[in-house]
């Protein structure tokens, strides 16, 4: 039983890590939309920060994660939603008590 704990835990701490990276490789992917040179490079790149937001949004309401974690990942998915419209991408930027709405 122990050792389920554990590993669940340890499942949680991934996922987590997992949560974060992805919401940062999609702001990776805003900055790159910024600085794309032709209108195809720019939708590229916007449309794989996109992914990576949806990605995330949707593996959170999977997550166990306590508060902290919870308010600091909406926030990076907050500034990412903000990012994506400011390029034209209408995405739903309502984050409330730590999880997406």
């Amino acid at each position: 039983m122990r050792d389920s704990i554990a590993t669940w835990q340890q499942v949680d701490t991934a996922l987590s890590r997992l949560l974060v990276i992805e919401a940062e490789i999609g702001l990776t992917f805003t900055q790159a939309a910024n600085a794309a040179n032709s209108t195809g490079e720019c939708l590229h790149n916007r449309r794989l920060a996109r992914q990576a937001y949806d990605n995330a949004r949707n593996w959170m309401r999977r997550a166990r994660l306590d508060d902290t974690d919870a308010k600091a990942l909406c926030s990076k998915l907050e500034l990412l939603g903000n990012e994506l419209c400011r390029l034209g991408d209408p995405v739903g930027k309502s984050c409330r008590s730590g999880k997406p709405a």
